[in-house]
């Protein structure tokens, strides 16, 4: 063995050692699906649309061992946008969230949007729940100025990420 491999060998090792140490992180509870846009009002002129469908992600606050805040992010192809509330679960009212989104830049717009869950299921999570249906609705989904009225419906289907 040459001295460079004994080492990059020992300080292989070395670290191995202190990282088995280190105390197992715990893990959140994450459901990954599909969310659709199943209706909007007449006053979303800017978008989304009726039939949009996107990969998404919900981290549920009220769920054993999870930080306390509430998100449901959506994926789409050139972009990424999620609606977070920063303490807390989703209510059936809507409430003021966190609205950022990336595409070819990091975007915060110019308007608050708002977030309500009408329904659900199942309502009780635990860290074994294999799946999750959210329904509920979204005002001015992108933020933007003119689009305070819009209000979007989805539908989230989502599996217990591991």
């Amino acid at each position: 063995m040459t001295a460079i491999f004994k080492a990059t060998l020992g300080a292989t090792i070395a670290a191995a050692a202190v990282l088995s140490l280190a105390a197992p992180a715990s893990a959140e509870i994450l459901f990954r699906g599909i969310m659709n846009v199943t209706a909007v009002n007449a006053n979303c002129t800017d978008g989304p649309n009726v039939g949009n469908s996107e990969n998404a992600q919900f981290h549920p606050a009220a769920a054993p061992g999870n930080s306390n805040f509430s998100a449901l992010s959506q994926f789409g192809r050139y972009h990424a946008t999620s609606w977070a509330l920063n303490t807390g679960s989703f209510t059936t009212t809507f409430q003021q969230v966190s609205n950022k989104s990336i595409g070819w830049s990091d975007f915060t717009p110019d308007k608050p949007s708002f977030f309500l869950v009408s329904k659900q299921a199942p309502v009780n999570i635990t860290s074994t729940t294999p799946t999750i249906i959210l329904e509920g609705k979204i005002k001015n989904p992108r933020g933007n100025i003119g689009q305070e009225t819009c209000v979007a419906t989805f539908r989230f289907a989502g599996l217990l990420s591991d």
